[in-house]
């Protein structure tokens, strides 16, 4: 017989995945306000894997190149702008570029090292989204306990090192929302994944 949880357990454990649910729920209700104030970042992210297709973006022109002329054997009914169409009329030259990156997920969706790159892309951008909630909270808890810490330090009574460890957790995690947490930290997964996508083509190069 499996014995059940405690109701104390069943009570802890429905509040961890109600919370974890909400969690997500912010998560993705932040994000399209957060893109929306901060858009060229976000946009730029989702749009890595079409850069590294374009002349004007791509940083290594012989990869390109080589990604060019295997796509024009690859996808069917696609023609590959040339630097100067992209740059006469970078729109329709984009569509492509989706066109061509739609193939490719399409081609990929069993490699795990790609989901992986996606995964952290997917972290990262959510945690953009919500930074202003993240240093909010940890501003107001670092000022809170700091308060706190110094009314007993001047009031001459013991000093909790709970409350003085929780501080010091609280700070670094403002300091982590402040530094680490922009828009430069979300793009790296964003064109790792683009490589990763890119190289796909190498498979698909082999069987053609």
């Amino acid at each position: 017989m499996v014995s059940r949880p405690r109701p104390r357990l069943e009570w802890f454990l429905g509040i961890v995945r109600g919370g974890g649910r909400h969690g997500a729920s912010i998560a993705t209700g932040a994000r399209p306000r957060q893109e929306q104030r901060k858009g060229p970042v976000c946009h730029a992210g989702r749009q890595a894997d079409r850069t590294v297709l374009s002349h004007k973006n791509a940083p290594n022109k012989v990869d390109l190149a080589r990604r060019h002329a295997t796509l024009s054997r690859c996808v069917r009914g696609i023609v590959i702008p040339s630097p100067g169409d992209e740059a006469a009329n970078p729109s329709v030259a984009e569509e492509v570029y989706a066109a061509c990156t739609k193939f490719l997920i399409g081609r990929s969706r069993d490699d795990k090292l790609l989901l992986q790159e996606n995964t952290n892309y997917g972290f990262r951008r959510n945690l953009w989204g919500l930074k202003p909630f993240g240093v909010a909270i940890s501003a107001m808890s670092t000022v809170v306990l700091g308060l706190r810490l110094f009314t007993q330090f001047a009031s001459h009574l013991p000093v909790s090192p709970l409350v003085a460890v929780f501080e010091g957790c609280n700070v670094i995690m403002l300091i982590l929302w402040l530094a680490v947490v922009s828009p430069k930290w979300v793009m790296m997964p964003a064109l790792a994944y683009a490589e990763r996508l890119m190289e796909t083509l190498d498979r698909l190069e082999a069987h053609i």
